[in-house]
């Protein structure tokens, strides 16, 4: 098997490493994805990225997001969630080394996802750390134009009624900050539920998709896993296409492209709203 098609979103059962122009009819207009830990987890398949030593790691990384710049729009946007690593009480800062060691793409912004509910520090590191509570977005584009699809989420302005500086008053609202607030996502057991051992929020991928993509747009998730961002691009009228080098998560992919969705308000999101005092929030409704 070396491809499926299934509800618009389309699988490649290969390395990522290999991704062929061909094999996407339009240029993606944005990529987003969470790239494997670095020896840290096991993800099924002798040959996948993160096995090798540190170095080799972000080598074979960076042929990978040079792959996605050949088959983008000359306005594309990458996005990369991704998080340090401590390994035998050393310090690996793996987004500042994305960012030192890419070839093609140019950073343009940074963002930060704050996961409040994300585990604490444990063992050795107790006692001597803050609890880590984030992970990075790297957001690169091709060039330095600004022409990318930016659509501006914005919430309701807290403070409008009280605050006399009429220059900060805005009636479409406040944009969201660089900083979204969406607790982590936290897996039933793998084996009996079917569950990818690294599936990140829904809704963080809904509001990224949101921000720098249109319907029609084609999506590219080069590590697919569990397939959270095809799944986000059947509800959000995008055409998805993702590279997966374990053929054994298949039906997982399925079931997960299958699932409702539950869209937040943007509130929930940000970081000046308390979710719990947030009115009239209906996340019931499937899109």
């Amino acid at each position: 098997m070396k491809s499926f098609k299934h509800k618009n979103q389309k699988v490649y059962f290969k390395s990522s490493e290999e991704i062929l122009k061909k094999e996407i009819p339009k240029s993606a207009n944005f990529i987003i994805t969470s790239p494997p830990y670095w020896d840290l987890k096991n993800y099924g398949h002798d040959d996948e990225v993160g096995k090798s030593d540190y170095d080799e790691y972000l080598k074979r990384m960076n042929v990978i997001w040079s792959k996605c710049f050949d088959v983008s729009d000359e306005n594309a946007i990458l996005c990369i969630i991704v998080n340090d690593r401590r390994r035998v009480k050393q310090f690996y800062p793996i987004p500042m080394d994305i960012v030192r060691t890419m070839k093609k793409w140019k950073l343009m912004d940074y963002m930060i996802w704050y996961s409040p509910n994300a585990t604490t520090q444990n063992g050795f590191y107790k006692d001597r750390l803050y609890d880590k509570k984030s992970e990075m977005i790297l957001l690169f584009s091709k060039n330095n134009n600004y022409d990318h699809t930016f659509n501006k989420i914005r919430v309701k302005q807290k403070y409008m009624g009280i605050d006399p500086r009429t220059h900060n008053k805005d009636k479409l609202g406040r944009g969201l900050p660089n900083i979204i607030r969406c607790p982590a996502h936290k897996t039933p057991k793998i084996k009996s539920k079917n569950y990818h051992i690294a599936a990140f929020p829904d809704r963080l991928i809904y509001a990224l998709i949101h921000t720098f993509s249109n319907e029609n747009d084609i999506v590219l998730d080069p590590f697919v896993g569990s397939g959270t961002v095809l799944k986000l691009c059947r509800h959000m009228k995008r055409v998805g296409f993702g590279y997966e080098i374990n053929t054994d998560y298949k039906d997982l992919i399925k079931d997960r492209i299958n699932e409702d969705f539950h869209p937040p308000k943007w509130e929930e999101l940000d970081l000046l709203h308390d979710p719990e005092k947030i009115s009239d929030i209906d996340t019931n409704k499937a899109r």
